[in-house]
């Protein structure tokens, strides 16, 4: 009863798309785990090569994954509306507690797999376009206006050397990708990276190690030492005696209580 008034609330209030929801479930999942709807579609979505199977689940939970979502609003609380887009030729394969913004746009070509792990945010407008692998695992979260290919799409010749356009992207754990960054094929992020907004990142970090700020155009080391709390902001601001203080995390982590303070994907990036 209660996943039922959950989904009730959402169609009415959120704007769920009950229609293209019971579709899609029904369409990619077996009766036993479409009865149970573990995707929720929101707002104005495009479906493209949906099939049974195309979809695999690591656990079948009651709206686990949520896309299309903010349709009343974005993330400053502005009224724009975009259309989300799935084209699944390929295999996507879903963690649990994943959000997606309106108009993301997941684009996976036959033979191709895409891999989202746990605990997931993808803001407004973020596009994943795949034609042989890419994997994104727990704890992420991406700003608004994000690209991630595992695609140049076409063919360059650089200085006489010409390179094979596919390359498999990999994102690992807890790693903080800043709005307008684009993630292009080749590129691996070890955990705790945290990309500055607006980056080009094409290359493999695995030699930089965890908790790394990276950021340019290409994007390129800047220090160490850094991570993202996926906290509540407001939780940890009254720690704090104002503007300009600076705290030693050493002596207020435990403070921070996971179980109480911890984001859950639905409430922001």
């Amino acid at each position: 009863m209660n996943s039922f008034l959950k989904l009730v609330w959402h169609w009415y209030k959120l704007h769920l798309n009950l229609t293209k929801t019971l579709y899609f479930n029904f369409r990619v999942f077996n009766f036993k785990t479409a009865i149970k709807l573990p995707v929720w579609l929101y707002g104005h979505i495009q479906l493209e090569g949906l099939h049974r199977g195309c979809v695999v689940l690591q656990q079948a939970k009651t709206g686990g994954v949520k896309i299309g979502g903010g349709w009343a609003t974005d993330v400053f609380g502005r009224s724009n509306r975009y259309i989300s887009f799935l084209r699944l030729r390929g295999k996507l394969v879903l963690g649990n507690g994943i959000v997606m913004q309106q108009g993301v746009v997941l684009s996976i070509n036959k033979g191709a797999i895409l891999k989202i792990g746990n605990n997931q945010v993808f803001n407004e407008r973020v596009t994943i376009h795949s034609k042989t692998g890419i994997t994104i695992k727990d704890n992420c979260r991406f700003g608004w206006n994000v690209q991630i290919f595992d695609t140049s799409f076409h063919y360059l010749v650089n200085k006489g050397k010409l390179a094979y356009r596919n390359a498999p992207v990999v994102i690992e754990n807890n790693v903080w990708v800043g709005n307008g960054v684009s993630i292009m094929k080749g590129t691996y992020l070890p955990a705790y990276t945290i990309v500055a907004s607006n980056s080009l990142v094409n290359k493999n970090f695995k030699e930089m190690g965890e908790h790394c700020l990276i950021g340019g155009i290409p994007a390129k080391y800047i220090t160490n030492g850094v991570e993202r709390l996926l906290l509540k902001d407001k939780e940890i601001d009254k720690l704090f005696k104002g503007p300009g203080d600076v705290l030693d995390f050493e002596d207020i982590k435990d403070e921070l209580h996971k179980e109480k303070y911890q984001i859950h994907p639905s409430k922001g990036y």
